[in-house]
């Protein structure tokens, strides 16, 4: 194998393996510290909090860990703040949700608990409808 491909492909895999992040601000915002991590995302990077939650607004299933200062431990996005909104129209968030902050979900990855807002301002069903 040429050398100068395998120190390539070694780093890659350094890079994305069990490795400490570095105390830096994160890529993405650069204002929080890398201290989360997907591991469903492909060629995902640390990030803070927010850029974790943000960029999982469309996959609330993913897998996160965070930096623990040793190991990356299991964290949710639920308690990183992540909000599911079900039942609304397009165009935004419902101003009247019903929050259901212990949901239970069964994915391919296991059992997951995180936040749901139901829509209750009528837009995405019958208005006053509890849940």
């Amino acid at each position: 194998m040429n050398p100068d491909i395998r120190d390539i492909i070694l780093e890659e895999l350094r890079r994305h393996g069990e490795h400490a992040p570095r105390q830096a601000l994160c890529r993405r915002c650069r204002s929080g510290v890398q201290r989360h991590r997907c591991r469903d995302c492909f060629w995902a990077q640390p990030m803070c909090a927010a850029c974790v939650v943000a960029e999982h607004g469309s996959h609330p299933l993913h897998r996160i860990q965070t930096w623990s200062g040793g190991i990356w431990v299991p964290e949710t996005l639920k308690n990183l703040g992540l909000r599911i909104s079900l039942g609304h129209g397009p165009g935004g968030r419902c101003t009247s949700p019903f929050p259901r902050d212990s949901f239970i979900v069964i994915d391919r990855n296991g059992i997951q608990e995180v936040a749901i807002d139901f829509c209750g301002c009528g837009q995405g069903g019958p208005r006053g409808r509890q849940f």
